[in-house]
């Protein structure tokens, strides 16, 4: 049986171990989201514990997507330099570097997304919020989106990150159109609410390749009953789905 200390592969990639560092909230970044040596001194200390890969904490993907203040950004080539730095920090440090690719969708808030209105499957109250409600996304938003992850990963890859993960969990976009309390749609986006994670999974393969390392956090269960997805939605319909567009290994988070 192979130990905690033993080498892993995932896709064509090695880890030294099958300790990996989490992604965790910091908030080390600039108000723009570029990466500041605050977060690079926060990287490199995970790195040198001697963990085989450090996941960098939720990239948000489009300016609308930002979860919380000070959030590394991935939305332009213009984060691409401080990303490169990120990696080859972690790298030298003796860890494989992976980034996670976010969209926060309904989780989002008007004050940190300029007074923007968050996006979501379905028009729903803010989650802070429930005097205010979201903005149903339109079909060809949902394929931009589904592309854009596809562009983000592109650009962790151009950086220099040996792998990337996809925020899939904790209420983000993507567990959202998996969830009936989300996503009430009646076009082809709420008939089969797998759809999105799958053009996502294929945007990023046309992007990436079909080798790069994609790593897929989920939350198993939503745990609020009917109005949720429940473990055996996971087991029997989503995971299957997931490992049949090409990720490379499923996160469970929650």
């Amino acid at each position: 049986m192979p130990k905690i200390s033993d080498p892993i592969q995932i896709s064509k990639l090695t880890l030294k171990n099958r300790y990996v560092k989490a992604p965790t909230v910091c908030g080390h970044a600039s108000e723009e989201g570029f990466v500041s040596d605050r977060l690079l001194d926060l990287y490199q200390a995970e790195a040198r514990g001697g963990v085989g890969m450090v996941i960098c904490h939720a990239a948000f993907i489009r300016q609308d997507g930002q979860g919380f203040r000070s959030q590394t950004g991935i939305y332009d080539d213009k984060c691409i330099n401080g990303l490169n730095r990120l990696a080859e920090t972690i790298q030298a440090a003796g860890a494989r570097a992976a980034i996670q690719i976010f969209h926060a969708g309904a989780i989002a808030q008007p004050k940190i997304i300029g007074g923007r209105t968050p996006v979501s499957p379905s028009s729903i109250p803010l989650f802070l919020d429930p005097t205010q409600k979201t903005r149903a996304l339109e079909d060809e938003e949902i394929e931009e989106l589904a592309r854009l992850y596809g562009v983000a990963c592109a650009r962790a890859k151009e950086a220099g990150f040996d792998a990337v993960e996809i925020h899939a969990c904790h209420g983000s976009l993507i567990q959202q159109f998996l969830s009936p309390s989300f996503n009430s749609r009646t076009d082809r986006w709420g008939e089969d609410r797998l759809l999105f994670a799958r053009r996502v999974i294929q945007e990023i393969r046309k992007a990436i390749g079909p080798d790069f390392p994609l790593l897929w956090r989920i939350s198993a269960e939503e745990f609020i009953g009917a109005k949720g997805f429940t473990l055996k939605d996971t087991i029997e319909s989503f995971l299957p789905a997931y490992l049949q567009e090409g990720i490379s290994c499923v996160d469970v988070s929650a």
